[in-house]
Order: C-alpha cells, then structure tokens, then sequence
C-alpha cells in the first residue's frame, strides 16, 4: 500500500492536482492502519473463543494466520481507506 500511495501521491503532484498535505496521509495511514490490524485482530480472538467453545479444540494457530495473513491485510486495508479519505479531503480547484 506504501508503494500505491507514493504513486498516486506523485501522479497527482505531476499532473498538478491540488492535493492536501502528504503529512496528513502519513498521519492517517498509520492511525487506520493500526485501526485495521486492531479490528482483525479483534475478529481472531473472537473466533478463537467461539471455535474453541463450538468445537472443544485448541485454536493454536490461529494467532500464526493473524501474524501473517490477516494482521498485514488488516493494515493495508486501513491504509487504502485513508488514502481514499485523503484524497476525497483535497482542496478543489475554482
């Protein structure tokens, strides 16, 4: 999502668009990405316990498939929801 954002951040710089500041998509990308890890790292816990209760078994490799698939995707998703926040907040031209 780095990669996407310094693209369209560049393209827009070129092209001449009116853009906000890029500290504020800096500021926004982590905060919703943070909030994107939380809220799928919530989500695991959650089916952990009910699989745990559902099923009588250990849900142990549940944390491995958030370390690397679930936690990752939930920051890049956070990420691309504030680069299209940062892009709908542009100033317009006249």
């Amino acid at each position: 999502m780095f990669l996407v954002a310094f693209v369209t951040v560049r393209a827009m710089q070129i092209r001449g668009v009116p853009t906000a500041p890029v500290g504020r998509l800096v500021a926004l990308s982590v905060g919703m990405g943070i909030a994107g890890a939380l809220v799928t790292l919530a989500y695991t816990i959650g089916w952990m316990i009910w699989y745990e209760k559902r099923t009588g078994f250990d849900a142990g490799n549940a944390p491995v498939a958030w370390i690397f698939w679930l936690g990752p995707g939930g920051f890049g998703f956070g990420q691309l929801v504030a680069l299209l926040l940062w892009w709908r907040k542009r100033p317009r031209q006249s």
